[in-house]
């Protein structure tokens, strides 16, 4: 252990097993030795015993937080001690420390420091040297400091480094004397050894401040008792222990960024026992599957085309993908799709789907029935199905006193999926160009852009708002959303600007997923709005009276467009496709929408 590398905090639970410390038998000596002569004797004792001692080869002085262990106590020249977090515990005395040998002699600490914040007994390893000792350590196990993302030989140049050590906090050291402040400070376990041996011998030449670096490199080993692969240290006695540290140590990776992806990718989306795998290079698909047979029994189905209720068409040389639900939105059409004729359009012209009295609603049968019908639409609508996400959010606010006219409305957009069955998602490199904003995106690149809008006081029962967003890549919808604002808005542009706020929420997470997966993304994501009083509202961060009643979370819109993560543009309503989103559209505008999208039309 380096410098103090003893945290009171880390406990038996946080980490199973038993540190080797030197025993309170054992023979000793710093600053004098008084019939010492042979190694000290190690002994295995729990984590918090204060009744041994640890042999700590960072620590700059032999330390106790017991008075009762100490004679001869006098006031110390040393006022107090530092750890490397820039904490200062207060020396109240110095003494001596008195042991038994393991030859049965009386053997003392001289000069032993009492630091009641202290959360161990410490030898410091530096005075045992100073007095020609050896100094040997031997054990399983081998702990040490996480150091955040720096290198481990990039730290050899910096000395004196401490780790967390006192009990409580205490005054901060001054900022001159402050060593490796940026380091991490939790101790953690991340290997085991066979044997470690540190000696020094006395001589003109050798110097316990030296700057020269030393290195050292130990093989892995089995360690008896250890979990050998991740699903047996999950199902163990501590595996949520585990769990807990395996995930620190995966979010720590993509919060810091430490890790590539490297020239070939390979991709994977595994639901229960059904696995996708994809990647720009054929060959590589090949070979992780089979590295895949190798270790499970799995079966090659072939180029993908149908997945999870979803189909896929591609054709390679023209770049293009496109991903519908044929079969599923036919069989929902033939089991809840009774009227007959052609429908054009999800709702019919001037529907307005308002929760009715009680005695007005269908019977128990048939509501059931209506239950059954809107949870179907709505797995196409989050699926691949945009377009009848504003009437199926509509439909579901009806669901539990459900009208005549509105089980009917509801069996009218089973029947327009169905007739329109084919249509859904495309994404394609010629779509992705033409989109707005991908002017100066590199060829072959993905590209995200949004669209966001808000339908207000649409609501006649609370003159509540609509919302809807649309996100894209690849020239088609991955994201987007139909919902009822929650807040009453008091204008429209607050209501476009509670909308903003949303959409951009959607943003910011693809935007780092595309970042992990190679694909960052080159400047701030373009988002449209048809707003423009909304626009400038959140272009401006000066706060006016118009806008003091609003919610503190909403201005984090403001605070995305000044750290360049969106950059927000005006959109004539006409050319809005996430007006469908918001409110119900006669058929020429509503499929204009739906192409302006990027949904894939039949």
């Amino acid at each position: 252990m380096k410098g103090g590398d003893y945290d009171k905090d880390s406990s038996e639970d946080r980490y199973p097993g038993q540190f080797f410390f030197v025993s309170t038998q054992a023979a000793a000596a710093a600053g004098g030795v008084d019939g010492f002569k042979e190694p000290a004797t190690v002994g295995k004792v729990t984590l918090h015993s204060l009744d041994f001692w640890v042999i700590d080869s960072g620590a700059t002085y032999s330390m106790t937080p017991r008075a009762d262990l100490l004679t001869e106590l006098e006031p110390s020249p040393v006022k107090h001690v530092i750890s490397a977090l820039g904490q200062r515990a207060e020396v109240k005395g110095m003494g001596k420390a008195m042991f038994k040998g393991a030859d049965g002699k009386m053997v003392g600490l001289k000069n032993v420091l009492w630091v009641p914040n202290l959360a161990a007994n410490l030898i410091s390893v530096r005075l045992l040297q100073k007095a020609s000792m050896d100094t040997s350590s031997k054990g399983s196990k081998t702990y040490t400091a996480r150091l955040g993302e720096r290198k481990l030989w990039d730290l050899h140049e910096d000395r004196d480094i401490y780790n967390e050590m006192w009990q409580i906090p205490v005054v901060p050291m001054p900022k001159e004397r402050q060593v490796a402040a940026s380091i991490s400070t939790k101790i953690e376990a991340v290997g085991g050894v066979d044997h470690g041996k540190q000696s020094d011998t006395k001589s003109d030449d050798a110097e316990d401040e030296s700057e020269e670096c030393a290195f050292a490199f130990f093989s892995p080993v089995e360690m008896p008792g250890e979990p050998t692969n991740p699903n047996e240290a999950w199902e163990g006695p501590n595996g949520k222990e585990w769990k807990k540290a395996s995930d620190e140590e995966m979010g720590s990776i993509i919060e810091n960024d430490t890790f590539d992806l490297g020239e070939q990718r390979s991709f994977m989306v595994v639901y229960v026992d059904d696995i996708l795998i994809f990647s720009p290079s054929s060959d590589l698909v090949k070979e992780v599957m089979l590295k895949f047979q190798d270790k499970f029994k799995c079966k090659t189905l072939g180029d993908v085309n149908y997945f999870l209720g979803l189909h896929i068409e591609r054709d390679v040389e023209k770049r293009w993908m496109r991903v519908h639900q044929k079969k599923y939105l036919e069989a929902l059409a033939a089991n809840f799709g009774k009227s007959e004729g052609h429908v054009a359009t999800p709702l019919p012209s001037g529907f307005k789907c308002v929760k009715g009295p009680a005695e007005e609603s269908v019977g128990e049968e048939e509501r059931r029935r209506f239950h059954s019908l809107v949870g179907s639409l709505m797995y196409a609508a989050v699926h691949t199905r945009p377009d009848a996400a504003f009437a199926t959010g509509q439909l579901a606010r009806v669901v539990q006193c459900p009208t005549e006219e509105q089980v009917a409305a509801g069996e009218r957009v089973a029947k327009y999926l169905g007739q329109t069955a084919t249509v859904g998602l495309q994404y394609s490199a010629a779509a992705q160009r033409r989109q707005k904003g991908a002017d100066g995106v590199e060829p072959g690149r993905l590209f995200l852009t949004a669209f966001s809008d808000a339908s207000w006081a649409s609501k006649p029962e609370d003159m509540t708002s609509v919302r809807g967003f649309i996100c894209s890549v690849g020239g088609g919808p991955t994201a987007w959303e139909s919902k009822k604002q929650v807040d009453q808005a008091l204008s429209s542009v607050e209501s476009e600007y509670m909308a903003l706020f949303r959409a951009i929420r959607e943003v910011v997470w693809p935007r780092r997923l595309l970042a992990e997966l190679g694909e960052e993304q080159q400047g701030p994501t373009p988002l449209y709005c048809d707003s423009q009083g909304a626009i400038a509202l959140a272009n401006n961060p000066v706060l006016h009276g118009l806008t003091k009643h609003m919610k503190v979370k909403w201005h984090w819109v403001r605070s995305m467009v000044t750290a360049g993560e969106v950059e927000l543009h005006y959109v004539k309503t006409t050319a809005q496709p996430a007006d469908m989103m918001t409110k119900w559209l006669v058929e020429q505008q509503h499929w204009k929408c739906c192409k302006l999208a990027g949904m894939a039309l039949n």
